[in-house]
Parts: structure tokens; C-alpha cells; sequence
């Protein structure tokens, strides 16, 4: 299933590889395109041609994990989340390894 938010948009404004987010039918209800359907130059000159004026499409929002102030922040919580669970060994030199290496693996999941 493709996902995304649907949007409704002008015909002028359509470009080949959105995904069409509802079925587009002719006044009398016969089917011209269904929906999940990519659009390409040559579908969007037919839709033209039948009159269509828009067209709901299925945009991605942008993911938040790559929004660099939200990696910062979730990073700080790791470290704080580390600092608060290590407290009682943070003296012990293996106890700190073991701390940093789990510190390294949370952030590589985080960006990935």
C-alpha cells in the first residue's frame, strides 16, 4: 500500500511520478484512472483532455528523524537516559565502555 497525505492539487501543478490518491471518474461515474495510480506525462495530457481541473495526489510529508534539531534533541535524551541508568557504575572503567558502545549503537539507529 503507498502511503502518504493526500492533497488536492491543480492540474497544471501535477508532474510524472506523483501517485494518484482516489479513483477519478467521468461525470457519469465510469472509472478514467484508479487510484495508487503514478502519473505520467501521458496520463496527465489525458486528464487534461477530459476536462479534469484537479487532482488529489498522495504527497510525503517530510520524515522528522531527518530534521537535524530532532536528532540533536533525541541524542541529548540518549545521553541523559545513559548518564541517569549508569550513575551507580560510572566509576567502573568497563561499566563505561559498555555505556558508550550502547551510547554509538542508539545514535546509528537514530539516523538510520
Amino acid at each position: 500500500m503507498i502511503k502518504g497525505k493526500q492533497k488536492t492539487i491543480p492540474i497544471e501543478k501535477l508532474t510524472p511520478d506523483m501517485t494518484l490518491a482516489i479513483d477519478i471518474t467521468k461525470p457519469n461515474g465510469d472509472l478514467i484512472l484508479g487510484k495508487s495510480r503514478r502519473l505520467t506525462e501521458s496520463i496527465i495530457e489525458r486528464l487534461k483532455r477530459f476536462g479534469v481541473e484537479n487532482v488529489a495526489v498522495l504527497v510525503n510529508e517530510p520524515d522528522e528523524r531527518q530534521d537535524p534539531e530532532y536528532i540533536k534533541t533525541k541524542m541529548k535524551e540518549i545521553e541523559q537516559g545513559l548518564d541517569y541508568r549508569f550513575r551507580k557504575v560510572n566509576h567502573i572503567p568497563l561499566m563505561i565502555e559498555v555505556k558508550e558502545l550502547i551510547s554509538e549503537h542508539l545514535k546509528e539507529r537514530l539516523v538510520s
